[in-house]
């Protein structure tokens, strides 16, 4: 498979294109995104998988990669009845017996319909299908199956921590695409495993916070984390060539309303590369 040889030969994980962070500028929060590549199924007759990793300092929680580190799939949360896509975006659904409706979606970009109790199709214009089913034991309905426009598929197993569905692993009709593995101090991300072209990225943790990323040519991003305010701030970003990025905050940066959880949070006062 030429994508994938491409995937663990490349030169590119030491630069921008791997690792790319910067100042929201409506929030004045720093956040970073891990591209780690896009997953090809069914001999690239299949539906294609983008595995990322996002941080962001207001997910204070450890969801299974570190504290506010996620890996954004489409989710559905049965309680607060919210819709998250993949690309982040959110909408407040009302349900009816056999579909989802949301008020606020002027334009049908797609629909999600309700054809078996806790499952949840999301359909999408270009005829791919996220079939989201409730993970036993949480309020999250999570995609089990994606299914491209020709009936090509990819399925995704999860585990749980703290009651909350993870990824554990991504596979099409032949082989395993994806796996994720958490040991004590790491966790490994390893696409295409069971191949000659297996490319691993080890999530260093310390404190549960990502220390480092370790690449599969054997380079490594450094991660430099820190307490402000409350909140789990990167104050320090190291590319395995020596490139810096440094990042420095106001404690009291944004006030919050009174029935927030916190009295205010940190905004970037300067951010030097």
């Amino acid at each position: 498979m030429a994508v994938e040889q491409e995937l663990i030969h490349s030169n590119a994980f030491n630069f921008d294109g791997f690792l790319a962070g910067g100042v929201d500028p409506r929030t004045g929060i720093y956040t970073c995104s891990l591209t780690l590549g896009e997953l090809k199924s069914g001999f690239l007759q299949g539906p294609s998988l983008p595995i990322r990793l996002f941080f962001s300092p207001l997910q204070g929680s450890d969801i299974g990669y570190g504290k506010g580190w996620s890996l954004p799939l489409t989710q559905y949360n049965v309680v607060t009845h919210q819709l998250t896509l993949s690309g982040a975006e959110r909408y407040k659904a009302r349900e009816t017996s056999s579909r989802l409706v949301f008020d606020e979606l002027k334009l049908e970009i797609l629909k999600v319909l309700r054809p078996a109790p806790g499952r949840f199709d999301v359909v999408h214009k270009n005829g791919l299908t996220e079939e989201l089913h409730v993970y036993a034991g949480s309020d999250l309905a999570v995609p089990k199956r994606i299914v491209s426009a020709n009936g090509a598929a990819i399925h995704l197993d999860y585990s749980a921590i703290n009651g909350e569905p993870v990824l554990a692993a991504v596979r099409d009709a032949t082989r395993t695409l994806l796996t994720i593995v958490r040991t004590a101090g790491q966790v490994t991300l390893t696409l295409y495993p069971d191949s000659e072209c297996a490319a691993p990225f080890i999530l260093k943790r310390s404190d549960d916070q990502v220390s480092a990323v370790q690449l599969p040519d054997g380079g490594v991003w450094s991660l430099d984390s820190e307490v402000i305010g409350g909140v789990e701030c990167l104050t320090q970003v190291t590319s395995p060539l020596g490139a810096r990025e440094l990042i420095f905050y106001e404690e009291a940066g944004h006030r919050l309303p009174p029935d927030a959880p916190r009295r205010a949070i940190p905004h970037v006062m300067s951010h030097t590369v």
